[in-house]
Parts: C-alpha cells; sequence; structure tokens
C-alpha cells in the first residue's frame, strides 16, 4: 500500500496522472450449457430456445448472443420477472403479439411471458398433475392437465398439445375460455369427430 501510494504520488507530481471514467460493463451471458433443449422459435428478430433440461427459456439474437434469460434455471413453479420466475421442463413456445406463451410440461401448465417486461403469469393449469377436462365455464388457471409439450397460435387462439390426455386443447386468449378441440383422452389412432 505505502508503495502504490508513493508512485501514485510521483505520477501526480509529474502531471503523469490519467483519470479517465471506468470501462462500462454489462452483466455477462449465461455461461451454463444448453442442456436437452426441447423447442425453438424463430422471429424475423429473435431465436427463442425452451432450454428445459436447465428449465429456462433464452432469448438470443441471430449469431446465437443470449441477449436473456426467463427463469431461474432450476426447476419450480413460481411466476415472476426474468430469472426471479421457475420452470419445469419447458417445452413448446408461441409468438402472440407482445408474449410469448410457453408449454411448461412438467408444471402441467401455459405459461405467459410478457416481452417488454419478463414477467412471467400462468394462464392455463394449476402447476399440479391432472386430467380435468378443459371447459369453458370453469377458469382455465383452476383446470388440472397433464403434460401440455407444445403451443401453436393462430390469431387469438392458442392450440395446446395436451400429451398426457391424448388431446387438443383450445384457449381463446380474447374470451379467457379453454376447451377441448380434439381427442376422446384414450390412447390410440381412430379416425371421427374432435
Amino acid at each position: 500500500d505505502a508503495l502504490v501510494g508513493q508512485l501514485l504520488d510521483e505520477a501526480a507530481a509529474n502531471d503523469l496522472r490519467v483519470y479517465e471514467a471506468s470501462i462500462a460493463t454489462v452483466r455477462p451471458e449465461p455461461r451454463m450449457a444448453l442442456q436437452f433443449p426441447g423447442k425453438v422459435l424463430a422471429t424475423a428478430a429473435s431465436l427463442w430456445i425452451a432450454d428445459s433440461g436447465n428449465n429456462r427459456i433464452l432469448e438470443c439474437d441471430h449469431s446465437g448472443r443470449i441477449l436473456r434469460q426467463l427463469g431461474s434455471g432450476n426447476p419450480g413453479f413460481s411466476d415472476g420477472r426474468n430469472r426471479d420466475t421457475a420452470f419445469n421442463n419447458p417445452q413448446g413456445m408461441a409468438l402472440v403479439g407482445d408474449a410469448l406463451y410457453v408449454a411448461d410440461s412438467g408444471n402441467h401448465s401455459i405459461r405467459r411471458i410478457a416481452l417488454a417486461t419478463g414477467e412471467t403469469s400462468t394462464v392455463v393449469g394449476t402447476g399440479a398433475l391432472g386430467h380435468d377436462l378443459a371447459g369453458e365455464s370453469v377458469d382455465p388457471r383452476q383446470t388440472r392437465m397433464s403434460a401440455p409439450t407444445d403451443v401453436v397460435a393462430l390469431e387469438d387462439k392458442l392450440y395446446i398439445a395436451v400429451s398426457g390426455q391424448h388431446q387438443i386443447w383450445r384457449f381463446d386468449l380474447g374470451r379467457n375460455k379453454l376447451g377441448v378441440l380434439a381427442g376422446n383422452g384414450r390412447l390410440g389412432t381412430s379416425d371421427g369427430d374432435g
């Protein structure tokens, strides 16, 4: 300490000290390697990766640089913002307006991420395994489901592959109504009405 102080004093006496602002730093990219990424979603601006084994969603640019991590990286079921939320084996994703919908397979739910804020909320499912029938008179957040693995959006409808129940559900985002589109809940290959 004494030697450093002496050198600084000598530099100041000879007018050699330079005072510059420190270099700005940014939060480093998460360094955790991908583990069993289940699904990807590409848009014109971003690449979304469901890093299923690490229980997180990554927003990347097209060069592969990670822009944002959603989810803590630990399995769990909690709503929150950015890394303060928890997923369990996230899978399929669909972009609707300014929101990303995620089939949170291990939590038996559909989660909505507001892209502007990173806020995650549960829109379908209770977080617990169940085999309820989707009905329009029931609050979608109180409907138990089994292992949703994918979601697809068309206009204001979200179509959900509920793999554990062998069904396709339709979620009307505008009306907050949930119903069965196809499948009787039994494994098979029979053709017929929805």
